[in-house]
């Protein structure tokens, strides 16, 4: 597959680039009906529907901004209660295995090659203990890890094997996205680390101006230490977009100002907001961020916008969505991917930080939770 370099150009001047013609009707379609499936299995995650309690207390709680600091501080407080939680448990491996090292021996007995020997037998442990190990799980056999999902509303394909073997098993549908994910968004060692679908029924609301820096458990503003960017997402259109059917609307110009202010005058923590019945927090992103006049909402008119399409899009740039007013569901199918090499991050309010307490038990080089892409893309070139 061959893309013209204008597509490079437009992604970096305009934070997004539609590329055509990558996935072919029947891949589309099948990507369509296994997500839409996936998603509506697991509808009270995926499509909540407002109820009197949840919206009296949510209109409270945006109305109190006390309580909205007592929230984040309870967030805040069990985040490092995890982190304190990881803490002891790897002192405790660390005395166990220093005890059955001494052998009723006092510590000031040891000798320079004992100590040796300890430390070998430490360092053993540790590599038994990697994060290659520790993140091979899947969603059916961690409960943790379903949990995480669930909470931030992400990884259908976990949970739909019908889904992951679309995605995944598909070795020049990935070979394409790889390409698309290096030569338009500059990631390159792409693997996904995690899908990002909105579910919307027949007659369903809009999905409003958001960005997706906050759903990707890396640093996605800092650049790579050998050149390129960490993070990208990519829009697998199943549908064509249309006046009724979810056309998307950017903000034009915004990446620049969100990369520059995220994580330094606007912390991600601040961005975390429990999922609120149809994404009614999402419009509170914005209240965060400062633009200038340039900054100015633009629907997405691109010819080759049309299914089979998929749209190449900056962490940091605003994106909306129009009602879904047809007569039946569909999916905005969003795929995260993160440079294999990325630092992982737990500030940012993505699924990762919901399961693990600390950075170093997780590995994006971890195959059976973060697939990769770009080895698809050498066993196609071979």
């Amino acid at each position: 597959m061959n893309l013209p370099f204008s597509l490079r150009h437009q992604f970096l001047h305009k934070g997004y680039a539609v590329v055509p013609n990558v996935m072919p009707r029947s891949v589309s379609q099948a990507i369509r009906a296994a997500a839409v499936e996936a998603t509506q299995l697991r509808a009270p995650a995926f499509a909540e529907l407002p109820t009197l309690d949840t919206v009296l207390r949510e209109s409270s709680a945006a109305a109190n901004p006390q309580e909205a600091a007592v929230r984040s501080y309870h967030e805040k407080r069990r985040a490092l209660l995890r982190v304190y939680r990881a803490w002891r448990q790897q002192r405790r491996r660390n005395l166990r295995v220093v005890q059955s090292f001494l052998q009723g021996r006092r510590r000031e007995d040891l000798t320079g090659e004992d100590l040796w020997q300890l430390s070998e037998r430490l360092a053993e442990t540790a590599r038994t203990l990697s994060p290659e190990r520790v993140t091979a799980s899947r969603a059916d056999r961690e409960a943790a890890v379903r949990a995480a999902i669930d909470e931030y509303r992400c990884n259908a394909w976990m949970t739909s094997p019908e889904l992951k073997r679309t995605l995944f098993e598909d070795t020049d549908l990935r070979a394409r996205l790889a390409q698309v994910a290096e030569e338009v968004g500059g990631v390159e060692k792409a693997v996904v680390f995690a899908d990002a679908p909105f579910l919307r029924e027949a007659y369903g609301n809009p999905v409003y101006y958001h960005c997706t820096a906050p759903q990707i458990g890396t640093q996605t503003n800092v650049p790579m230490k050998r050149g390129g960017v960490p993070a990208v997402t990519l829009l697998l259109l199943t549908f064509t977009p249309s006046d009724l059917c979810m056309r998307p609307h950017v903000l034009e110009h915004s990446h620049p100002f969100v990369r520059q202010q995220y994580g330094a005058e606007v912390h991600p923590a601040t961005l975390h907001t429990p999922f609120l019945p149809m994404e009614a927090h999402v419009p509170n992103m914005l209240q965060h961020f400062c633009f200038d006049g340039r900054v100015a909402g633009a629907a997405l008119a691109d010819p080759a916008l049309v299914e089979g399409a998929v749209v190449v899009i900056d962490p940091h740039v605003f994106m909306a969505f129009d009602a879904n007013l047809t007569n039946r569901a569909e999916v905005i199918y969003r795929l995260h991917l993160v440079n294999e090499d990325a630092v992982p991050d737990l500030q940012a309010p993505s699924w990762i930080r919901g399961w693990h307490g600390l950075p170093s038990d997780i590995s994006f080089a971890t195959p059976s939770i973060f697939p990769p892409l770009y080895t698809a893309r050498t066993t196609c070139s071979q």
